[in-house]
């Protein structure tokens, strides 16, 4: 009762149930993000931060990853919710405290070649997990949790068969 979620995306979230309020955010531009937090900030006390975006684009090889690719899967993947981290987890710090979860990936510990860049920005992520909770802790806590892999819309370009035989 009484709690506002606030969904910051570049596109509106596709259940048109989602109570949340959505803000129009690139993850990839720190001034989106700072107006983002000023936002949020403006409407009460924070009590927490999920970092849950994602983006790993499928590549040819490794040796054909440009540099904006790479620098984009970097920026939304790792440096995003660092500026997300630093801002609300010092807001709740300075206040009541609160939760940051970061969600990364078992492509941090285990990457194939075709998700090496992602992979390596979710390793960047449990970097920042405990230097956020060495900051903050305890009395923000900071966790990150490491699914596995999951079907969302970067599983439609997997092969399913070689999937489902993997998961047997």
């Amino acid at each position: 009762d009484g709690w506002r979620v606030f969904n910051l995306d570049r596109s509106p979230p596709g259940n048109t149930d989602n109570p949340s309020t959505w803000i129009e955010t690139d993850l990839t531009d720190p001034a989106a993000i700072a107006t983002a937090f000023e936002m949020v900030a403006a409407e009460g006390p924070v009590l927490g931060l999920v970092n849950n975006a994602g983006l790993s684009p499928l590549y040819p090889s490794l040796y054909e990853v440009t540099e904006d690719l790479y620098t984009k899967v970097l920026d939304v993947n790792l440096k995003g919710p660092f500026r997300l981290s630093a801002a609300f987890g010092k807001r709740m710090f300075d206040s009541d405290g609160g939760s940051i979860i970061n969600v990364s990936s078992v492509a941090a510990i285990e990457p194939t070649p075709n998700e090496t860049a992602y992979g390596a920005a979710k390793a960047g992520m449990h970097a920042i997990t405990k230097s956020f909770a060495r900051e903050y802790g305890p009395k923000v806590r900071v966790n990150c949790i490491m699914p596995g892999p999951f079907l969302t819309d970067i599983s439609k370009a997997w092969d399913m068969d070689e999937f489902n035989a993997k998961a047997e």
